[in-house]
């Protein structure tokens, strides 16, 4: 009995390390996510799939989730590939950033996205790069200090006389407050979506 007890108490005060961890009520300096994404440049990927978004077969046991928007036609394909190398989606949905190189496979990157009441922490590393004439694309993997485990892909495309915007990802909960409060953590991760493919739009 005391033994369950003290393991409940170890896993309780674990939890609320990882969540001062994940959570600020302030809102980050660009200095401290700078810090955050050079501490982290060693932290192992979260999930085993890495790589997994540039492919057809996605792992089983994630959320898959594809979403596009058209930008403009295909004279909009360099200011949209322009965009997406400037993080437009993050800073025009209003989630900070702070990355310790380009973007290229291996810069890891610390995020700030807001919430209710405060920021969410996390850390990522981009895990490849793709570009041909007609795409640019490029996708980040989560690491331990993160909500979710999983990947995101982000894709601008010239095709058919068009320039798309697509993002792609699986994922799951992995913070035991994104599994407590799911449905949330989920409506929350869809709306962040959203205001990505928003922000890629141009805007004059």
């Amino acid at each position: 009995m005391i033994a369950r007890a003290t393991s409940r108490l170890a896993l309780s005060s674990r939890d609320r390390c990882n969540t001062a961890r994940v959570l600020r009520v302030r809102r980050p300096a660009p200095s401290e996510l700078a810090s955050l994404a050079e501490r982290v440049t060693a932290e192992p990927f979260t999930y085993t799939a890495v790589g997994a978004t540039a492919q057809t077969d996605w792992p089983s046991g994630y959320r898959h989730d594809r979403e596009s928007i058209v930008v403009g036609n295909a004279d909009e394909f360099d200011a949209a590939v322009a965009r997406l190398r400037a993080w437009k989606p993050h800073v025009g949905a209003g989630v900070l950033h702070a990355a310790t190189g380009d973007i290229a496979a291996g810069t890891t990157v610390a995020l700030a996205a807001p919430v209710a009441g405060g920021w969410v922490l996390a850390t990522c590393r981009i895990v490849y790069v793709e570009e041909s004439a007609d795409s640019f694309a490029w996708a980040y993997g989560t690491l331990p200090l993160h909500p979710e485990k999983g990947e995101e892909r982000f894709e601008v495309r010239r095709d058919d006389g068009r320039t798309t915007f697509a993002i792609s990802a699986f994922s799951r909960p992995r913070h035991w407050l994104a599994r407590a409060t799911s449905p949330l953590a989920r409506r929350l991760q869809v709306k962040a979506t959203h205001a990505y493919l928003a922000a890629m739009r141009p805007h004059d």
